[in-house]
């Protein structure tokens, strides 16, 4: 039994209509729960605030709520509302961190296969050149945030070394 274009449409228009319909009906529920829920627990804490009231006098009343709002500050600021806020780096500044280790990583890749590193200018300049290729999508498993989160990592200084070997292939020396 095959179904008509026409019939498929007009009966994914009628889901679609349908899925509205239920998400509208279930998110109106759900605001009268949450209001009658919110007025319930106000109802709650006045008839509480009040007893307390009756039972302590105005003296200790007064301290209890004091302790109790500052308990509840702290909460709030501690336990609910904490993110640690960013690091204050700029642009170029993370940048400049992200070339300087990603240098030493080439140097110690290059000291382990036994060449000595070419001038820190052209180290640079060929880093630079691996980044750029690495924010492009070229390299993979071996890119920048996957270099930075394992630094001491041998893959990843062996990696470095080889793209420095073959993007200075005339200029490096052996170490003796």
């Amino acid at each position: 039994m095959k179904m008509s274009e026409q019939r498929y449409l007009q009966l994914r228009r009628e889901t679609a209509s349908l899925r509205e319909k239920e998400a509208k009906e279930l998110s109106e529920r759900d605001r009268r729960h949450k209001k009658r829920t919110i007025r319930s627990l106000e109802r709650y804490l006045k008839r509480s605030n009040r007893l307390l009231l009756a039972l302590m006098g105005n003296p200790e009343y007064d301290a209890t709520l004091t302790m109790w709002q500052q308990h509840v500050r702290w909460m709030r600021l501690n336990l609910v509302y904490f993110k640690p806020l960013p690091p204050i780096i700029r642009p170029k500044q993370r940048q400049q961190k992200v070339l300087d280790l990603l240098t030493e990583m080439a140097i110690r890749g290059l000291k382990n296969e036994g060449y000595a590193p070419p001038e820190p200018r052209e180290l640079r300049r060929v880093v630079r050149l691996y980044v750029r290729s690495s924010n492009r999508g070229r390299e993979g498993r071996n890119s920048v945030p996957g270099m930075l989160k394992y630094p001491n990592h041998f893959d990843s200084t062996w990696f470095l070394a080889q793209w420095v070997i073959s993007r200075t292939a005339a200029e490096l020396e052996r170490l003796p």
